[in-house]
């Protein structure tokens, strides 16, 4: 039982500290920071806050990006979002152009 409690607090402090939800906290816990899985918690958390982009210039990459012959795939990649995601922030941009 004490050792469960401990477990929580450590893990709360990870969630904390690190900005993870309570099951990738709870997985950093189990398999530490060098676990491959962790490994890309930590760079997502870090990639959101260094890209934090405007719709405008989201827009203006995704279709920079379509131009120059990339995939939806590809650009959902990098852009760390799904392909539908992509392709509903480049639409949302033109509906706003037209109106």
């Amino acid at each position: 039982m004490q050792k469960d409690l401990i477990a929580g607090y450590y893990q709360l402090l990870i969630a904390i500290f690190c900005g993870l939800n309570a099951t990738e906290a709870k997985f950093m816990y189990e398999y530490g920071p060098s676990h491959p899985v962790c490994k890309r918690f930590l760079k997502k958390k870090l990639q959101r806050q260094d890209t934090e982009l405007s719709r405008g210039d989201r827009a203006q990459i995704i279709s920079c990006m379509r131009k120059e012959g990339y995939t939806w795939e590809r650009i959902a990649e990098a852009m760390d979002c799904e392909v539908a995601t992509a392709k509903a922030w480049l639409g949302e941009t033109k509906k706003r152009k037209t109106a």
